[in-house]
Formats: structure tokens, sequence, C-alpha cells
């Protein structure tokens, strides 16, 4: 990374309606239908997006707003997500301030 300050994110914690990026979320899953309608729910995504970061490496940045949590009641599907991602001995979990270290 030229620029550690310039990493993007790799989801949104958010549901933008079918279609949003329907696109994206197929190149991703690489165009197997099964698979974009598993991905089409952030959080099914975004458990796909860091299973493939573990496997081929790379940086997974989840962010998303309280206030859109809150306003569409996933505040357990955050966690059940933060479950899935935490503790795993191959990942080095960092702060942003933290990935300059790692470019």
């Amino acid at each position: 990374m030229d620029d550690p300050y310039e990493a993007g994110t790799s989801l949104h914690v958010y549901n933008h309606g079918f279609g949003f990026d329907l696109l994206q979320t197929a190149r991703f899953v690489k165009f197997q239908p099964m698979k974009i309608l598993r991905c089409l729910e952030w959080d099914a995504l975004a458990k796909a997006m860091y299973d493939r970061v573990v496997e081929e490496g790379g940086i997974y940045h989840m962010w998303g707003h309280s206030w859109e949590i809150d306003e569409h009641g996933d505040w357990e599907r955050l966690a059940d997500v933060f479950r899935y991602i935490s503790a795993n001995p191959k990942v080095s979990y960092v702060t942003n301030g933290d990935l300059e270290d790692y470019s």
C-alpha cells in the first residue's frame, strides 16, 4: 500500500437493498448464483469477505454507523459477525492507527 491512509473498507454494516452492490457481490463470489443470494445480507457478506482475507491475505475493514445498526435492529447480527471474526490465531487484529506498520 503506497499510502496507508488511503486504504479502502471491505464492508459497510448496512443492507442497501437489492441491486445496490449486486455487481460487486457477484464479482466477489465469482458469479455463483447461490453464493450471490447468500451474500445479499451484509452479515453473510461480512463473513465471506473475512474468510477470503484469511485465505488470501490482505486487510479486512468493516465499518458502520451505530444509528443505522440501531435503526435496523442489527446489533445481534453485528455481535454474531464479531464472534465469527474474533480470536483467529492466523489474524493480526490492529487499530486503524496501527495499519501503517503492516503496509
